[in-house]
């Protein structure tokens, strides 16, 4: 019967959807991450079938391509609402980008032993994700690891790996899984023992490590009260100055003081307030003395024991000849050259000023990707308007007494080894601040949500997330919800928070999961040149 199937015209078809399909039921916050493990059995099947029937490397890529598509429909189709041209931009490109692990494979598997072949499928995965993370097209929200946020109880090794390491265990187990399909090894003609102990011990074994791993960080942590505000300012409607029922941005930041003062306690250390909750650009250094940050200034200076941690929106002058700027620089004939930020500043009753701008941007929406040749976008892009962020080369942390804090700007929480160079720089606890209502009520701002539970995992660090609309929480070094705010809800939360000094081996190494398996690439890729140059 299984035969028959096979020779249908709709068999490859048919299982380029069911991989996307299976990847899209493992995915947060969908129920089912088993389908994680076997989502890519089809894309293997795939290209069995095709090599054996002769069919063309190009009829293969797009098979592949289709997976990829319904995979990055299905998980990502909430872009729509803050951009439709950017969501299908993002799922057509980051489709195609996702084929090149696989297009390599079948160039490798028609050379090697098949063994060598599957090593091969595995790190050009993540060579290729590592790439994903670090380069100007960056689009990692489907990294394969972050699939496994809604189950952190069997991920707490992400401490030593950290999400790649996810990513490694996954392709692992779809790739014995297909081994022992087209084995027959769990059929009940041929029962393999032994491959069902092998394909047990690699699921297994992470799951039963997770729960070995001690908690030793939680011993005579110091502990700080912080309290996270949502003001829910709807950033289509209220939020901006163009929005139908626009808010004056000093009265958000009037809204945003009266809801601290309602949940702050004596004990309260800081307040975290969202990204860009202080609007208006604001001029650097001068923004100090503008009149929505003196609103805050006064707030602290009424409750010094407290301070406040917010976004807001800045731009600065940039002494630069022409000719010397860097690529995010603007330049206009009245002011010369200036950049746009955005930005994270600390106010306390200290008056210590200190700031820190955003830069890790989400492609396009926020940083035209590889400027040398694209930059001549930037002449259609207002001053007004987002497209080219300043950045900054250091992770700095803002420190309170015995307190350094990483302040983390949206998209920047998606990047596991970026995240831990904030902690190599001294920080013990971890602020979230964003705005994730473009997306509605949607999967997307609970996906960034979650993903937030895997950089606590990785550094062993309590999490403290504003969100302006969406949801905001406090998440334990585990990986697990202390709190979590309902979705278009104004409120405040408070929470005592543990503060850690120690750096996990995650934190120290970074993403060496990707840097070794992008090494073994290259190895891999010169080892088959040679031998076709040789054959």
């Amino acid at each position: 019967m299984f035969s028959k199937v096979r020779e249908s015209k709709y068999y490859l078809v048919s299982l380029s959807i069911l991989s996307g399909l299976l990847m899209w039921l493992g995915w947060p916050t969908m129920p089912l991450p088993i389908t994680l493990f076997i989502g890519f059995v089809p894309l293997l099947e795939i290209e069995f079938q095709t090599t054996k029937q002769g069919k063309s490397a190009w009829i293969y890529f797009l098979y592949i391509w289709l997976a990829m598509l319904v995979w990055n429909s299905t998980t990502t189709w909430w872009i729509w609402y803050a951009t439709p041209g950017g969501m299908f931009t993002a799922i057509i490109a980051n489709s195609l980008l996702m084929t090149i692990p696989f297009i390599l494979y079948r160039l490798v598997r028609k050379t090697v032993h098949q063994k060598l072949a599957n090593i091969s499928l595995i790190a050009f995965w993540l060579g290729f994700e590592f790439i994903h993370l670090n380069w100007d097209l960056t689009w990692s929200w489907l990294t394969l690891g972050n699939g496994l946020a809604n189950v952190p109880s069997i991920i707490q090794w992400y401490e030593y790996t950290g999400a790649l390491g996810g990513s490694l265990w996954i392709l692992v187990l779809n790739l014995l899984l297909f081994h022992a399909f087209k084995k027959r090894y769990f059929s009940k003609e041929f029962l393999h023992i032994g491959y069902i102990l092998l394909v047990s011990f690699f699921l297994i074994l992470p799951i039963i490590s997770s729960f070995l791993i001690g908690q030793d960080y939680l011993k005579n942590a110091e502990e700080v009260e912080i309290a996270v505000i949502q003001p829910n300012f709807d950033p289509y409607t209220e939020k901006f100055r163009k929005s139908p029922n626009f808010v004056p941005y000093a009265e958000q930041v009037k809204r945003t003081i009266a809801q601290s003062e309602k949940v702050i306690t004596p004990n309260t250390k800081y307040v975290v307030w969202p990204e860009t909750a202080i609007q208006g650009r604001h001029r650097e250094p001068q923004l100090w003395s503008d009149y929505e940050v003196r609103l805050v200034k006064e707030f602290v200076q009424k409750y010094p024991h407290v301070t406040v941690v917010t976004g807001i929106e800045s731009w600065a002058i940039l002494d630069y000849k022409e000719g010397e700027a860097p690529s995010f620089t603007r330049h206009h004939p009245s002011i010369g050259y200036y950049a746009s930020y955005n930005t994270a500043i600390q106010v306390d009753a200290e008056n210590s000023k200190q700031t820190y701008h955003k830069s890790k941007f989400v492609p396009g929406a926020e940083k035209i990707p590889f400027p040398k040749v694209l930059g001549f976008m930037l002449d259609i892009i207002n001053f007004t308007q987002a497209g080219n962020y300043g950045s900054q080369e250091e992770r700095s942390v803002f420190l309170k007494d015995s307190i350094k804090v990483a302040p983390l700007v949206c998209y920047e929480s998606v990047f596991g080894e970026y995240v831990g160079e904030f902690v190599q720089n001294g920080a013990n606890i971890l602020f979230v601040i964003t705005n994730d209502g473009w997306w509605e009520d949607t999967e997307g701002h609970r996906q960034h949500n979650l993903y937030a539970r895997l950089r606590a995992i990785e550094t062993r660090r309590m999490v403290a997330r504003s969100a302006n609309t969406g949801v905001s929480s406090f998440i334990a070094e585990d990986g697990s919800f202390v709190q979590q705010t309902k979705w278009r809800e104004t409120t405040a939360i408070i929470q005592k928070v543990r503060l850690h000094k120690h750096k996990t081996f995650y934190v120290k190494h970074g993403d060496y999961v990707g840097r070794v398996f992008g090494f073994f690439s290259l190895l891999i890729l010169v080892s088959v040149f040679v031998r076709r140059k040789t054959a």
